[in-house]
């Protein structure tokens, strides 16, 4: 302890304007009294108290200053913390995270609820960044538990800030992966988790779609040919040309080949497509081709077996038994492996929603999972399964905490929310924000309301009956797709919904899809002022399209929303 600030192996830990009465300092030794405990023995605990009078009617201000890293107490910092004032650091805090935000897409929805956690998961993912060099960002999940780097959840984070917009922050966190190829040429951050050969070339390609960098394919090529390089040979000495096994017991509990390393490899594989294309590398370009198309196939058919093998369900491993659904469940979305009206596909989806479901969302290992939701809804969207999707998306949304934070899972269905899992012999707590909640919370809404699906681009996949009310606006500016970006102005009237178009395509889709809600019965569409022929659900658009109207008559469809 100094006078006005307390000390950590040399670091300013806080600084406090007014003396204090008592000066508290626990170090090595569990503390408790009263509400206020520190039982972790080899946490330091200092904490100032003050003692006083309140005459009634009058009140007393305490100010306490937290650098937001631990620095050295330097005169010239000393000085700034004892001038800094309250107001003017949440100003420029307020400024800092507007700016951001406003650097990508933006959207606006007439439900504040939906807006404000887009906002705040967006947050979430960018506070939780790290800058191990100028040219690279180091992605964790959050600060209180997963505080490290994994490819799998980064290969998400980067794909969710292309979408969004923040393509500099993506690059830099893909600059960060090759850090993490290893001699042999695999994409590996922890032992045995052999997800991260396709989820890192996969989150490359993801990116060049967006992004056209052929500067950044170039840069990557060498990295992607050396993966391949060790993919080809693992597959070739394994008897099934698949995946190596593993025994790291990852999220499917399983020891053996994975169906989900699998279905990341073939991701991968386009992944490398795209960065061999981009580059104008035709000898790989027509390599990677060559070994999708051959690796693919030897997948679906062993696929077809396993499954057999599992009463006609996609199975968490390809050569074992049992485990928990997990890798499995991406084989329509992102990558149309197989499409979404197959018949495996829906087996599966349907017997997931039927015993792996509680209060609305996903269940891993009987506790709930909040972000696992997001791979059955993305499928549902596909399906055009809107009622389910928008009500796994609401489902998502109402277990969400006070300040739109998601969680992952030990979470038990109908019980407290405490996140803190207590059995004999075994404690573990999973603490919200999770990273990974927040970036498929995003995918899924920016999906429901633009997305691509070959060389169509979709819009309003999904509404919510809460968006489309009269006077309702739905406002997207800034959206980033594999054709270019585009501005959306839709504004809901007494019986029509008028759309206005703003592309800035650099290479224009063969159509732009116009989903028709659930909720709405379509009575006639005009485009740029010309009648227009519509199906059930969707209108096909031409590419050049501007400004439709759709004449509509809405259902009741109240229980569609968050509250």
């Amino acid at each position: 302890f100094k006078d006005h600030y307390v000390l950590r192996a040399g670091k300013l830990i806080y600084y406090f304007d007014q003396p204090p009465s008592k000066k508290w300092q626990f170090k090595s030794r569990a503390y408790k009294k009263g509400n206020f405990y520190i039982l972790e023995p080899d946490r330091i605990c200092s904490i100032v108290q003050y003692q006083f009078e309140l005459a009634p009617g009058k009140e007393r201000s305490f100010t306490f200053k937290f650098p937001q890293r631990a620095l050295t107490p330097t005169p010239e910092l000393l000085a700034q913390l004892s001038q800094a004032d309250f107001e003017s650091y949440l100003k420029a805090l307020e400024g800092f995270w507007t700016k951001k935000l406003h650097q990508g897409m933006t959207i606006y929805l007439s439900e504040p609820k939906v807006v404000n956690t887009s906002r705040t998961s967006l947050i979430h993912n960018l506070m939780c960044q790290e800058y191990p060099s100028e040219g690279e960002i180091k992605q964790v999940v959050n600060r209180f538990q997963y505080n490290r780097f994994w490819l799998r959840d980064s290969a998400f984070h980067a794909r969710m800030y292309a979408l969004w917009g923040h393509l500099s922050d993506a690059k830099k966190l893909l600059r960060h992966f090759l850090r993490y190829q290893d001699e042999s040429g695999n994409f590996l951050s922890q032992k045995g988790q052999l997800d991260g050969f396709g989820q890192s070339l996969w989150a490359f390609g993801e990116y060049l779609k967006i992004s056209q960098d052929k500067q950044f394919a170039q840069e990557l090529l060498p990295a992607v040919n050396k993966a391949i390089d060790w993919f080809e040979k693992s597959i070739q000495q394994d008897k099934y040309h698949l995946m190596p096994p593993t025994s790291a017991m990852d999220n499917e509990w399983i020891i053996g080949r994975y169906t989900g390393h699998n279905i990341w490899a073939i991701l991968g594989l386009d992944g490398a497509i795209e960065v061999a294309r981009l580059s104008g590398d035709k000898e790989s370009l027509k390599r990677f081709k060559a070994l999708k198309e051959s690796f693919s196939k030897n997948f679906l058919e062993l696929l077809f077996q396993a499954s057999e093998r599992n009463q006609g369900r996609i199975p968490p491993g390809m050569d074992v038994p049992d485990g928990v659904d997990w890798g499995n469940l991406l084989i329509t979305y992102p990558g149309y492996i197989l499409p979404p009206d197959h018949p495996l596909v829906v087996r599966t989806f349907n017997h997931y929603r039927k015993h792996h479901y509680a209060e609305g969302i996903a269940t891993y290992r009987r506790s709930l999972h909040h972000y696992i939701t997001e791979r059955v809804a993305q499928t549902s969207l596909l399906q055009g399964k809107q009622k389910e999707a928008l009500s796994d998306f609401y489902s998502m949304l109402v277990h969400t905490g006070s300040c739109n934070q998601g969680f992952e899972w030990s979470v038990f269905p109908w019980t407290d929310r405490d996140y803190c899992l207590e059995v004999p012999g075994y404690s573990f707590c999973n603490f919200p924000p999770h990273g990974w909640f927040a970036v498929l919370y995003n995918t899924l809404l920016r999906n429901m309301l633009i997305r691509e699906e070959g060389n169509k681009l979709h819009l309003f996949s999904v509404l919510s009956p809460c968006w489309v009310r009269e006077g309702d606006e739905i406002i997207i500016k800034n959206a980033h797709t594999y054709f270019g970006r585009m501005d959306i102005f839709a504004r809901a009237e007494k019986d029509r919904f008028v759309i206005q178009l703003q592309p800035d395509f650099r290479q224009s889709p063969d159509k732009i899809v116009v989903h028709i809600p659930f909720f709405a019965q379509v009575k006639r569409v005009i485009v740029d002022g010309r009648e227009k022929d519509f199906y059930p659900d969707r209108i096909l658009l031409s590419p050049s399209a501007r400004r439709i109207e759709i004449f509509w008559e809405l259902t009741p469809a109240l229980e569609y929303n968050y509250h």
